[in-house]
């Protein structure tokens, strides 16, 4: 999922991709899938910047790459808890 977020930019995006994109509507097809559930809206229209930012980090906590160099503890505490958020509601929706 996150990886493919780069690939989205508004300033980018011609009218048929975001058309494609679900940009101003449903999609005909799922454009994206988070946590086993398909989306037909890009995904720009409703995460903001910085949740963009903590799905980014997770993919790589996820590959064992921390933001910040060192260990847990040297990560800074709202990054940790924005994590854990994400983490549970990865996991929440996985289970329906």
């Amino acid at each position: 999922m996150v990886g493919e977020l780069e690939d989205y930019d508004c300033e980018k995006c011609g009218d048929d991709a975001k058309a494609a994109r679900g940009c101003t509507a449903d999609a005909l097809v799922p454009v994206f899938q988070i946590g086993g559930e398909d989306l037909k809206r890009c995904p720009l229209r409703f995460l903001s910047p910085l949740m963009l930012q903590v799905a980014r980090t997770h993919k790589y906590t996820a590959e064992g790459i921390l933001p910040v160099a060192g260990g847990w503890l040297d990560q800074s505490g709202t990054l940790i808890e924005a994590l854990d958020i994400l983490t549970g509601e990865i996991a929440q929706h996985g289970k329906q």
